[in-house]
């Protein structure tokens, strides 16, 4: 979901404050990807300050504007 206000633009992943008068609401939605299950990510290493993970095929490094249920930062 993407919130427009009289200044820009933001992705919005829960309601904070209550809308006002003038501002959009954005939802995108594609049932494909939605639908899809990607394969966890596998924590190879933690080392407190980084991580290494292995990524298989499918999970995306980052979301985009449809969709980002099978990215790393939502799957690991």
């Amino acid at each position: 979901m993407w919130l427009k206000t009289d200044k820009k633009i933001n992705r919005v992943r829960r309601v904070k404050k209550p809308l006002k008068i003038g501002n959009e609401v954005f939802i995108y939605f594609n049932e494909k990807n939605l639908s899809s299950v990607a394969t966890p990510p596998k924590l190879l290493l933690d080392k407190q300050d980084y991580s290494i993970w292995f990524k298989p095929a499918g999970v995306f490094a980052q979301g985009s504007k449809w969709e980002d249920h099978c990215t790393l930062t939502r799957t690991g």
